[in-house]
């Protein structure tokens, strides 16, 4: 379990839990289970929110190995770690970041999803890939779900 960036886990289904680790500082985290057994985290940090960071943990959260994709030239909201084969995704939202004079006339950024690559297990990571060039509103929840579930369900890979 996750809460401000500090991780907690549970050998007894909940019942009890133990702290155990903390994130690097960032936001919309998320955690997703790995094929191997290990533990996956992503989230987004910086000032244009354009630095995502990938952890992973082998010893279920106690310890973390962090890397990040460096900055990209996006702002990037809810990441989501998926483990296909021997390949690692993160799939997220980005939006261009837009420059002053649109900033000033655009009330909204227009956020697509993309996601990054890498067969090194975070090592080094591919370019962002544009998955959908139907912009997402972060509001729409049903869709933003729907986009989730059908990647998972034929695999990030399009």
């Amino acid at each position: 379990m996750e809460m401000d960036g500090k991780i907690f886990t549970s050998k007894d289904d909940g019942a009890t839990w133990t702290y155990s680790a903390e994130l690097r500082e960032g936001r919309d985290r998320s955690l997703a289970p790995g094929k191997d057994g290990s533990v996956m985290a992503s989230w987004v940090s910086g000032d244009k929110s354009s630095v995502l960071f990938f952890a992973v943990s082998s010893d279920c959260g106690v310890t973390w190995e962090t890397v990040t994709t460096g900055e990209m030239p996006l702002t990037m909201r809810d990441p989501y770690p998926v483990q296909s084969g021997s390949r690692v995704y993160v799939v997220f939202l980005g939006a261009e970041i837009p420059s002053m004079l649109d900033m000033v006339f655009k009330d909204k950024y227009e956020y697509r999803m993309y996601r990054v690559a890498s067969k090194d297990r975070g090592k080094t990571w591919s370019a962002a890939k544009l998955l959908d060039k139907k912009p997402v509103r972060p509001a729409d929840e049903a869709r933003w779900e729907k986009m989730y579930k059908d990647m998972k369900e034929r695999g990030v890979e399009k």
